[in-house]
């Protein structure tokens, strides 16, 4: 029996140790991370408040090698974007109808799309008016047939 609890122990150990060998992040990088994503949802919060929406947010943190403060404020500026356009209530229902989730990345270029309810936001670096590239997109969206 030992043996047995000793060959599981041991197979669950080199599953952690090749889990963890192709995404070489540092605790404190975890931890950061994991930080910014409760602060995220916190965001979200704010967000299905004034929308009346149920929408969920989460950052592919695979796509981010740089900070972690980033990943969350092109989140934030989507969530803004969404937000601003809830003051109006046809925009409202149409978020309502048409956004169930918010999906933040980075590439190597700027690009917001929506399709199938996911809002997804790939950031290409600081520096650009993100809040108002999402809002455009979105009131384009919003304005033309179907999605």
């Amino acid at each position: 029996m030992i043996k047995i609890i000793k060959h599981i122990g041991m197979g669950a150990l080199a599953l952690c140790v090749l889990s963890t060998a192709g995404n070489a992040q540092t605790l404190k990088e975890r931890k950061a991370q994991q930080k910014q994503s409760a602060a995220l949802q916190s965001e979200v919060a704010y967000t299905n408040q004034i929308c009346g929406s149920t929408i969920s947010a989460e950052v592919d943190w695979s796509r981010y090698a740089g900070p972690v403060r980033e990943a969350t404020s092109s989140c934030d500026a989507a969530l803004s974007a969404l937000e601003s356009l809830c003051a109006d209530q046809l925009s409202q229902e149409e978020i309502q109808k048409r956004v169930d989730q918010v999906v933040c990345t980075k590439g190597d270029d700027r690009q917001v799309s929506l399709k199938k309810g996911t809002l997804t936001f790939q950031m290409d670096g600081p520096g650009m008016d993100d809040f108002r590239y999402i809002r455009d997109y979105l009131t384009s969206a919003f304005e033309s047939d179907g999605n």
